[in-house]
């Protein structure tokens, strides 16, 4: 802390120390590319390649060229994908009272059509099963859903239910639905975790 010119105690008086703010750095040194200008297309990506720019791909499961509802079947018709609620960080902040009170379950998204063919109303729980497991979540509908998806909540454990039962994470953690099996993602070697077949059903049905 010295640099700073602080000691500790002054530190933790003050809470934080607030760096210095630059503007326009790029007009000094370019910006933090090969080229160190604005790279719309990604020239490096291009030579280990890949395709310099994004681009929408099929889910995992369809072949090339074959619409989206490839990547499902019949046994699992539906296609996954997922959504973060506003008030956790990815898995963090279950334990918290005040965002537990705001957000108190997890909440899977179904068009109404697709909840009404199910059985489902809102606020239903339902069971939303791939081919590698099952979980639980809270139905909510949208009409802004497509029908063929459901977006269900990803990092959910319980802090509630204690050790001895793991925080009750197996039971609407999204990790249980997804595989690591091929294939992965070209670029960063991931693993899919959207546009996966599933099914739902309610959980009391």
């Amino acid at each position: 802390l010295a640099p700073a010119g602080l000691t500790f105690a002054e530190l933790r008086e003050v809470g934080w120390l607030p760096a210095a703010k630059v503007y326009r750095r790029h007009e000094e040194a370019g910006f933090a590319t090969p080229s160190g200008k604005v790279e719309l297309s990604s020239g490096r990506l291009s030579e280990w390649g890949f395709d310099g720019l994004p681009a929408c791909r099929e889910p995992a499961r369809a072949a090339a060229g074959e619409p989206v509802e490839a990547a499902a079947d019949e046994e699992f018709p539906l296609l996954l994908t997922s959504w973060k609620p506003q008030e956790y960080y990815h898995s963090s902040g279950r334990h918290i009272p005040l965002l537990r009170a705001a957000h108190p379950r997890p909440l899977a998204v179904l068009h109404p059509d697709t909840a009404a063919a199910a059985g489902i109303g809102e606020g239903d729980p339902i069971v939303i099963a791939t081919r590698h497991g099952q979980m639980t979540q809270t139905a909510t509908l949208s009409g802004a859903v497509d029908p063929r998806v459901v977006i269900a909540e990803p990092g959910w454990w319980f802090p509630e239910q204690g050790p001895e039962r793991l925080y009750g994470w197996l039971e609407a953690n999204l990790n249980v639905l997804t595989g690591s099996e091929r294939p992965y993602c070209r670029e960063m070697g991931a693993t899919t975790l959207r546009g996966i077949g599933c099914r739902v059903v309610r959980a009391d049905g």
